[in-house]
Parts: structure tokens; sequence; C-alpha cells
């Protein structure tokens, strides 16, 4: 935490996972309070921090995913070899704004969208 507070102050990026773990059923998870704590810490020091919700789609069944029994697959191309992932990135909300019910809702209607093709 320490690290991503820096690189925050320093003007980085970070991506989190406010989920904390991966879902074990394919279903979005409740969203951990790790996100507010690094965006409050960092207005107390003066740095805005606004957050970017991100929903990748379309990993449920892959390799990495917990699809059998609580463990990655063992069959991982039965979805096929190239299979397709998206990603689809929101609009930016303001640290002052953000709670972890809003951002959660975010991802989720980010994860109902089809995935814009470039």
């Amino acid at each position: 935490m320490q690290k991503a507070h820096d690189t925050l102050l320093d003007g980085g990026l970070i991506g989190i996972f406010p989920e904390g773990g991966i879902t074990d059923d394919g279903a979005l998870k409740a969203f951990r309070p790790g996100i507010l704590k690094l965006v409050s810490r960092a207005a107390e020091q003066g740095c805005d921090v606004p957050v970017v919700p991100v929903a990748l789609q379309n990993l449920w069944g892959s390799y990495f995913s917990r699809i059998e029994n609580g463990r990655a697959m063992k069959r991982p191309f039965r979805r096929g070899l190239l299979s397709r992932a998206g990603v689809n990135i929101g609009a930016p909300i303001a640290a002052a704004s953000l709670s972890t019910d809003m951002l959660r809702q975010r991802v989720a209607g980010l994860l109902a969208d089809e995935p814009s093709r470039s």
C-alpha cells in the first residue's frame, strides 16, 4: 500500500482489483475499501486522484478462472486457443464522490456493455 501511495503522489498510475481476489463463481464480488483508503490518503496530502473504472470481460472459463471446483481449469483451451477477452474503460470518478458501492455499480455496468472494437 505504501508503494501504491508513493506512486500516486509521484503522479503515476496504479491498477487495483478492488474485489481482493479471483471470483469463485464468475460473479462480481463486493469491493473492498483499500481503494478508498488510497485515494483519501492521497487527498490528505493534496493529491486529487481520479479513479477510472475498468472491466475485464470474457475471462470466466479461461485457464486463470476458478470454474472447476475452485481451482484453475484442467482443460484451459475448451473455449478455443484464441478466446477473445474484452476491456471496457469508464469515465473517471472524482475521489471526493467515490464509494465502493458506486464503483462496483460502474464496473458492473461496464461488464454488461459490449467491448469496444478498434
